[in-house]
């Protein structure tokens, strides 16, 4: 924590600086104040809202520019060391210097990949919301799924299926017979859904979200008759409980989930 305010600390002192320093040409200037606006408004993003991955990369890039930029100008403190005279800490330098090198690039690839997850994923809102697109919606959050591990797109996923078990029950309710399509697709949809949910449910076990939605998906075929899944729902909502004890949400849908198996005592 200390180290973050000194940090912190010594990005404000350059800023200052720059602010009142008089230096170089009109382009150096421009460098200095722009990256400093840029920074000023990352870093407040960072401190007074949870960032993403993309806004906290874009972070560390924009103050490393505007501190190159003040170096440049001659604000902050230059000193040079010549390595080829000391060749052991040359050598050593020049170690730490490709391991940073690699790890900045393998960061900057798991970010430029997280980045393409949110981009897919927003292009599957966009699907549901304005369009009610499930299908786009499901491939745009598989193409999320398969480039970030997220347990929001997993619990998306199972709510999307979650959606269309429902509308299976809704058909079948009206009609005389079910068909073998429906059938197979309502197990389809039951499987996946709970996968997806499971897999939010280790994504992310502290979130109370997380839990419900495996409760919620044996919820659905609770009322069906499907064998073994009041107990996994039963168990999914003590779970959730487990996580944040005193939330009345969780209270109430074991008891609409004891009503729906007609057990009314509970």
């Amino acid at each position: 924590m200390l180290m973050w305010f000194v940090f912190l600390g010594s990005i404000v002192w350059l800023g200052i600086k720059s602010l009142f320093s008089s230096y170089g040409d009109r382009v150096t200037r421009f460098l200095v104040m722009s990256s400093l606006a840029v920074v000023v408004y990352l870093w407040a993003m960072n401190i007074f809202y949870a960032p993403g991955t993309v806004v906290l990369f874009l972070t560390f890039f924009f103050t490393g520019l505007f501190m190159a930029s003040t170096a440049v100008a001659h604000i902050s403190i230059n000193k040079l060391f010549e390595f080829i005279k000391y060749p052991k800490i040359g050598f050593i330098s020049t170690m730490v210097g490709v391991i940073v090198l690699v790890a900045v690039v393998g960061l900057s690839y798991v970010v430029f990949e997280q980045g393409r997850a949110s981009v897919s994923f927003q292009k599957a809102l966009t699907a549901v919301t304005q369009n009610a697109d499930a299908e786009t919606a499901e491939a745009k959050i598989l193409d999320a799924i398969r480039l970030s591990k997220r347990d929001i797109y997993y619990r998306s996923l199972a709510q999307l299926n979650l959606s269309k078990i429902n509308t299976l029950i809704a058909a079948a309710n009206g009609q005389k017979e079910v068909t073998e399509a429906q059938r197979t697709e309502f197990q389809t949809r039951t499987a996946n859904a709970v996968e997806a949910a499971r897999l939010a449910q280790l994504s992310d076990p502290l979130r109370l979200e997380n839990q419900l939605i495996v409760a919620q998906v044996y919820s659905a075929i609770v009322p069906i008759g499907v064998e073994g899944s009041y107990e996994a729902a039963k168990t999914g909502y003590e779970e959730a409980n487990k996580v944040s004890p005193r939330n009345p949400q969780v209270y109430l849908a074991l008891a609409q989930l004891a009503a729906s198996n007609k057990d009314l005592k509970a």
